[in-house]
């Protein structure tokens, strides 16, 4: 999490190889998902369809996951929430 050039925060996330280096822009968040995404709190969606979400079922973070997401600890996502304007995957 950056600041303009000031480093906030750096924490171990769990992603899927599909979403390629960029910048990409938050255009929809969600207090909690639906079925589809087991209720995952703290939802944004960016890119095409990918969902930076908070996750209670693992404490794999840092190892691949499966479909469209970026996974965090629910009180990252949570403090994301309102703050977060963009994604940037290097």
């Amino acid at each position: 999490v950056y600041e303009g050039n000031h480093a906030l925060l750096t924490a171990p996330i769990s992603t899927n190889s599909a979403l390629h280096p960029g910048t990409y822009a938050i255009y929809e968040r969600q207090v909690v998902q639906g079925n589809y995404s087991h209720n995952a709190p703290w939802s944004l969606t960016f890119g095409e369809e990918f969902r930076l979400s908070g996750v209670y079922w693992h404490n794999q973070f840092g190892k691949a996951a499966s479909g469209a997401a970026v996974q965090v600890t629910p009180p990252l996502a949570r403090w994301l929430y309102p703050r977060a304007a963009e994604v940037i995957v290097y």
